[in-house]
This record gives C-alpha cells, sequence and structure tokens, in this order.
C-alpha cells in the first residue's frame, strides 16, 4: 500500500508511524464496526445516528459541492 493508501486508510497505526509523509487534509469518520450495537433488528436501528451526525459535520466543514469533484 502507498503513501494515498495510508493516508486515507482506517489503520490507525499506520497512520501514525507513516504520519510525516501522508496526504494532508484527509478527514477519518469513527468506525462504524461495532458487534455489541450491529445486531439485527427492524426498522430504523437505535444505535448510529452519531455516525450520520459525524457524517454531515465533515460534509458542511468540506462544503457538500465539493464531495467526489475532480476541481477540488
Amino acid at each position: 500500500m502507498g503513501f494515498g493508501g495510508i493516508s486515507v486508510g482506517g489503520i490507525a497505526p499506520n497512520r501514525k508511524t507513516f504520519s510525516g509523509a501522508l496526504l494532508p487534509s484527509v478527514d477519518h469518520m469513527p468506525h462504524t464496526h461495532n458487534l455489541e450495537h450491529n445486531a439485527f433488528s427492524k426498522g430504523q436501528p437505535a444505535w448510529g445516528a452519531h455516525l450520520a451526525e459525524e457524517l454531515e459535520r465533515i460534509v458542511t466543514l468540506h462544503d457538500a459541492s465539493t464531495i467526489g469533484s475532480r476541481d477540488r
């Protein structure tokens, strides 16, 4: 894996080890895998709203029109 993959990847020890060579301004979301809360449930799950709120915060921070844009 190259520095781009390490920059955006979810392996925190790799990001710490190579912190001086990584891409700048990369945001990371909280991990969504939680065995205690990811059990099957019908309808809208009670757990996870905080993950959606964090995504909304990051989108607002960077402006939604820039997400997925090649013109950044």
